[in-house]
């Protein structure tokens, strides 16, 4: 902040007014200031600034590239030289003149610069957003016009609806044993997969076991043999 100066009502006595005048550097605005001991929020809100030449409110008069156009009868000529009987808005094609302090297109900025303020956006990305915001409201709004306009809501009674809670229940209680039963058999097929698969290792343990068992047989059989001395021979 540069600085904050309070309005005066009356300069020769010096009474303050509650009015004040704060100056900042730059071109966005902080949230919030610190004045006088007090936390104040900034909510500027700009008012419609409409180009002098063509009457639109993208852009300043300065910048303006369009040919000129007629305030009252929204045609290619100075207003001076208007001889049109009848006032015709060159943006929205109603009667009334293009600078109009209450038609509709100058309502719709209002509402655009105070969307940009509130949401703290750039004049390119707050156009765009509101552009969205527009179009989402005016269908929301459409669409609760004719279902009043058509409401052929039909209400039910205590004992229907019961009916319905209750065949609903009933739906809900089937697909969830479906499901239960779909899962078990899935578990049961997964179960004899992995018993079988176990089933024929045993096997083969059983299998490979015998088989040493019985060359450690032999082998010792043959040993023995290997080892026994002869017998001796009676005179």
């Amino acid at each position: 902040m540069h600085e904050a100066r309070r309005f005066l009502s009356n300069k020769s006595e010096n009474i303050a007014t509650e009015n004040v005048l704060v100056t900042i550097y730059g071109t966005n605005l902080p949230q919030h200031i610190k004045l006088w001991l007090t936390r104040q929020e900034i909510l500027f809100i700009d008012k419609p600034r409409q180009c002098r030449k063509c009457f639109s409110f993208s852009h300043p008069t300065s910048k303006c590239k369009n040919e000129s156009i007629c305030e009252n009868c929204g045609e290619q000529h100075n207003i001076q030289s208007c001889t049109s009987p009848s006032l015709t808005c060159i943006l929205c094609k109603s009667p009334h003149k293009a600078t109009g302090l209450k038609y509709p297109k100058r309502e719709e900025e209002r509402k655009f610069l105070k969307f940009k303020c509130l949401n703290r956006l750039s004049f390119i990305d707050a156009r765009r957003k509101f552009q969205i915001y527009k179009k989402s409201y005016s269908s929301v709004t459409l669409t609760s016009h004719n279902d009043h306009a058509h409401d052929k809501t039909h209400y039910v009674t205590k004992e229907e609806l019961t009916e319905i809670l209750n065949r609903q229940m009933l739906e809900q209680r089937i697909l969830s044993m479906e499901m239960i039963n779909s899962q078990a058999l899935l578990l049961q097929q997964t179960m004899d997969k992995y018993n079988e698969h176990i089933m024929k290792n045993l096997s083969c343990i059983s299998l490979a076991i015998k088989n040493i068992t019985e060359e450690t047989l032999n082998k010792n059989l043959n040993e023995n043999e290997v080892k026994r001395p002869p017998k001796s021979k009676k005179n």
